[in-house]
């Protein structure tokens, strides 16, 4: 019965492989959309595992699997959400899939932020006897207090609670002429948060005309279509605001043209020239910035090797990093995905090159000599007929030549044994019947 015990060991660790659950992640963005136990989520942070590369990820709520069920708020587009599940790759898709007592989607609260400026941008210089509009936005609902700081004291312009979203307030400027800054203060919750933006009012010339203002309406938007939530708008340079939960930012442009600078965190930013009207702005997913090695970057033989991914900047999401075969090199992977910084070991054997690539960066792990290796192939193949040539020449001259100098093959080898073979079975025969008595019946007879 012992010998059971060493093959039951690795079934039982297959079992557990088999079995084991898929891998818990845990990220936090903004909703995209909501059905009945599904929903969209534009990741804007990874707390816990790795994505594949994307910035949407779909979520499903199952109801079983586990014990006990899955702790769901309920949530409405555009919420801040922090999700709690596993990792499952269904119909080629990677989704969240949540069926346990400790999986989650619950509501959480952005840090809060606000911003204000002049319609001409912060830094600009105003003529006394303009209409000035100041632009602020909320994140969240907040108690509001906008003052103005001049060269002969401070005013309050506002005071009051106002809804998460973009205002705008309004006054003339006039003496005393010099530099001014507009604050804005808002509190919520326990929370505050201050912003200012300081410009100059300097005296009207008599050759200046005022400009036409109009509306432009910026929507920003991923690949797949969602909204982009807190995005920086930038024209001709100058900041504007940052986008609201649909991904919409209306502000006010002299007429021409312009040229619109789009930024987000996690998406690369885009320059476009609009007109006043409506834009639309779609961004693309900012790859990390990563650096490629290996430790070491040369074996002999049958070895392993370590893939060190760094990170120089970039979103946290997981990248791909490819890897190419060449000669007659082997390793245990063809890729790996992984949230960088990380590292991964590889069991190479053979000879060739092995190619690690990510995007425009590659870096060579080479094994073994191949121009060596190559050379003694070539002699290797040109050896059996050589070798047959020469043992048949030693049995038709019966010299006795040193085999040493080119050493017989295998199946010659096989050939020359097989009478030796033959001989000893009959001898053995022969003495099995000698003592079964076969010459004593002969001499009776």
């Amino acid at each position: 019965m012992k010998w059971i015990i060493p093959l039951l060991i690795p079934l039982l660790m297959l079992t557990l492989v088999v079995t084991a659950a898929p891998p818990t992640v845990v990220i936090r963005g903004h909703v995209g959309a909501v059905k009945e136990n599904f929903l969209i989520v534009w990741v804007e942070d990874v707390i816990q595992g790795s994505l594949p590369e994307s910035g949407v990820i779909e979520v499903h709520i199952e109801s079983d699997g586990c014990s006990g069920f899955p702790q769901v708020d309920k949530v409405k587009l555009g919420d801040f959400v922090e999700v709690r599940g596993y990792l499952e790759t269904i119909c080629c898709r990677p989704m969240i899939v949540l069926k346990c007592r400790d999986h989650y989607v619950k509501i959480v609260r952005e840090a809060l932020e606000a911003k204000i400026k002049t319609l001409q941008g912060c830094g600009s210089e105003i003529a006394a006897g303009m209409n000035m509009t100041y632009i602020f936005f909320l994140n969240r609902d907040s108690n509001v207090t906008i003052s103005l700081e001049e060269p002969n004291g401070s005013a309050i312009l506002y005071r009051g609670f106002l809804k998460e979203g973009l205002y705008s307030i309004s006054r003339m400027e006039g003496p005393p002429f010099g530099d001014r800054k507009i604050c804005i203060l808002a509190e919520s919750n326990g929370d505050s948060f201050v912003y200012c933006c300081p410009y100059s009012v300097v005296q009207t010339k008599k050759t200046e005309v005022r400009a036409v203002y109009r509306n432009l309406t910026i929507r920003v938007l991923t690949e797949a279509g969602y909204p982009v939530r807190n995005a920086s708008i930038y024209v001709d340079g100058k900041f504007y605001g940052l986008t609201n939960g649909k991904g919409i930012l209306t502000t006010n442009i002299t007429k021409g043209t312009h040229e619109v600078l789009v930024e987000s965190k996690y998406y690369k930013a885009a320059k476009i020239t609009a007109k006043h009207g409506s834009l639309i702005v779609k961004l693309r997913v900012k790859a990390p910035e990563v650096r490629l090695r290996f430790i070491p970057d040369h074996l002999n033989g049958s070895s392993v090797a370590k893939l060190v991914v760094e990170k120089l900047g970039g979103a946290s999401i997981s990248i791909r990093v490819r890897l190419e075969r060449l000669g007659n090199l082997k390793v245990n992977a063809t890729e790996l995905v992984g949230t960088p910084p990380f590292n991964a070991t590889l069991k190479v054997s053979g000879t060739g090159k092995l190619v690690a690539s990510y995007g425009n960066m590659a870096v060579v792990l080479s094994s073994g000599l191949l121009t060596t290796k190559t050379m003694t192939k070539r002699q290797t193949t040109s050896t059996p007929e050589i070798t047959a040539t020469a043992a048949k020449t030693r049995a038709n001259s019966n010299t006795s030549t040193p085999q040493t100098s080119i050493p017989a093959p295998a199946k010659s080898s096989a050939i020359v044994l097989l009478p030796i073979i033959a001989l000893a079975i009959t001898l053995v025969a022969l003495i099995v019947m000698i003592r079964a008595g076969y010459p004593k019946g002969s001499q009776n007879k």
